[in-house]
């Protein structure tokens, strides 16, 4: 025989899982790849698992398939910021001062060379930066270091080396999760192992080289040997101390990124 509070409980399960519902085109927000994440979307395909056709904070619109926990009715704070960021945003070519390494470290000129969502609301900035003993490509969240240009900006500090889980100018070891196009990659997930050596998402076994002087990383064997196109090329960094591996063109855009979970 039922309680009365198992009634009650069953009659909130209801009320919650009735509330989850959304029709085909009702504009709602969805979070697809990282929670709290928010982006503007449109239901194209109902219940259990949704389709939904969500807006990129750079204006791309990308199709994705959700669990309900994953979708809320539409509450217009993403749409609002989504607006405000894409006219606030830095244009390809503007110069730009940027400090990838933290403000502690020194800002640096620096141009964009494009701006993408990869997973989080507020955008990354690709950019070419000066380093006096180098200039490299980065990358820097919209609501990170960047700045407009200010003119007296002084290019003091060295280029970053890589900082890894044994020291610097090593790789830190871990399992590596990787994104191309907004979407999870699976084929380029990797793990390090220990120096110079990975497993692939495969299970084949792989080795690498890395200069921290160019951030240059190499893997050789297993499953990232020739994974990218002829001219392409990979760099290991640490921006805002997340370990990251990515994988550029021979113009410097980026391809493909992962980063230690």
């Amino acid at each position: 025989m039922k309680t009365i509070a198992g009634l009650l409980l069953a009659g909130c399960l209801s009320a919650t899982a009735f509330a989850q519902v959304f029709a085909v085109g009702a504009h709602v927000e969805g979070s697809p790849l990282v929670r709290n994440d928010w982006y503007p979307c449109v239901v194209s395909q109902g219940p259990p698992n949704y389709l939904i056709q969500c807006t990129n904070i750079d204006g791309t619109v990308h199709d994705w398939r959700v669990a309900p926990d994953r979708i809320r009715a539409d509450t217009g704070q993403s749409a609002a910021l989504f607006k405000k960021m894409l006219a606030e945003a830095f244009k390809l070519g503007d110069k730009v001062d940027a400090a990838p390494t933290g403000v502690a470290l020194g800002w640096h000129r620096c141009t964009v060379l494009g701006w993408s969502a990869n997973g989080s609301e507020v955008g990354i900035y690709h950019l070419r930066c000066q380093y006096p003993n180098a200039t490299l490509d980065v990358d820097v969240g919209a609501h990170d270091a960047i700045r407009a240009a200010t003119g007296d900006t002084a290019v003091t500090a060295k280029a970053p080396t890589a900082q890894g889980g044994n020291g610097g100018g090593t790789v830190a070891q871990g399992a590596y999760e990787c994104w191309s196009s907004n979407r999870p990659n699976l084929t380029l997930n990797f793990t390090v192992r220990g120096a110079n050596q990975y497993t692939g998402y495969n299970g084949s076994s792989g080795s690498f080289s890395f200069d921290p002087a160019t951030q240059r990383i190499t893997f050789m064997g297993g499953s990232l040997d020739g994974v990218m196109p002829e001219g392409f090329y990979s760099i290991y960094y640490v921006p805002q101390g997340r370990p990251t591996v990515s994988f550029r063109s021979s113009r410097g855009s980026e391809a493909a990124f992962c980063q230690k979970k």
